[in-house]
């Protein structure tokens, strides 16, 4: 599924926008690694916000320190992440080949240098000028030498129509490629530090999202322990470490049992990360906050 499948783009980005502030303030140190499949979490959260809106009443009454205005923002800190997630897809992917545009420009390049010559000859064009668009080299050379000669042979159209094989076509193509390849080059010098960005907010998107998530799990697990069936309401976000019924827990102490993390790096031993797209590279330093899968009564599963 695609990270946007089902939600117009503008609500996704509409909700970015919205919690940027808050994610520019998270603090370094509390971004984690990416370690889960980012369209899936999103779908996961986003499908289970109907029954867990359901509880907001109890959670109210019976844990009143939970933070309800963080809840009731679950939906939006998730339509932030997807967007987060797309941009970061779009920021890896490599920028358009520059190779292709370039071949074309410097057909076009050779092609009026080859005209300017003979125009040279007949005394229409400066010998010094074209010889110094000769020396250029690179893609931004070739480019602005497009540019050049454009507009050297516009600036005398009239007095070098019909002396020349060039025409006012060509000229206006040879305009649209050296367009192309000047922006194609701006956008691959760009590209490194789009993509430093969007790494950066998908991971604030990410921690502040499942941050969240996971603190309504506590809260779901508390209320719903007797039922257990917190899992199925608000499923745990790591792919094939779903969180374990009251059954398996009866032969444990619960006098000794705590809520447990479902974080990989909890148990020291870290799954393979399953990325949609373009898994994200060694340099991104954040890791998911600690998730649980069960709740025990006794207690406040809320942060204080």
């Amino acid at each position: 599924m695609s990270e946007s499948e089902g939600m117009p783009r503008a609500r996704l980005r509409e909700a970015f926008e919205r919690v940027l502030p808050e994610l520019r303030a998270l603090p370094e140190e509390a971004l984690r690694k990416v370690t889960v499949d980012v369209p899936t979490a999103v779908a996961t959260i986003l499908g289970a916000i109907p029954k867990i809106r359901e509880l907001r009443e109890q959670i109210q009454e019976e844990l009143p320190k939970h933070d309800l205005a963080r809840f009731d923002r679950l939906e939006e800190y998730t339509l932030a992440l997807a967007y987060a997630h797309g941009a970061y897809i779009a920021a890896s992917r490599p920028p358009r080949s520059i190779d292709d545009i370039n071949a074309e420009a410097m057909r076009l390049r050779e092609l009026l240098l080859a005209d300017a010559a003979v125009l040279v000859l007949r005394g229409l064009f400066d010998k010094a000028r074209i010889a110094e668009i000769r020396l250029g080299n690179g893609y931004r050379d070739t480019a602005f030498d497009l540019v050049a000669l454009v507009s050297l042979y516009r600036s005398r159209w009239s007095e070098i129509e019909g002396k020349t094989g060039i025409s006012l076509a060509e000229l206006e193509q040879a305009e649209i490629v050296a367009d192309r390849l000047i922006t194609a080059v701006g956008e691959r010098e760009q590209a490194p530090i789009k993509r430093t960005q969007a790494i950066e907010d998908r991971m604030r998107a990410l921690t502040l999202c499942v941050d969240v998530y996971n603190q309504t799990r506590r809260a779901i697990a508390y209320l719903r322990f007797d039922h257990d069936d917190a899992h199925i309401i608000a499923p745990s976000l790591y792919a094939g470490r779903g969180g374990r019924s009251r059954a398996e827990n009866e032969s444990e102490d619960v006098s000794s049992a705590s809520l447990e993390p479902e974080d990989p790096e909890a148990d020291k031993t870290e799954p393979v990360p399953i990325e949609s797209g373009i898994s994200p590279p060694s340099t991104e330093a954040t890791s998911l906050p600690p998730e649980v899968r069960v709740g025990f009564p006794g207690g406040s599963p809320s942060t204080e």
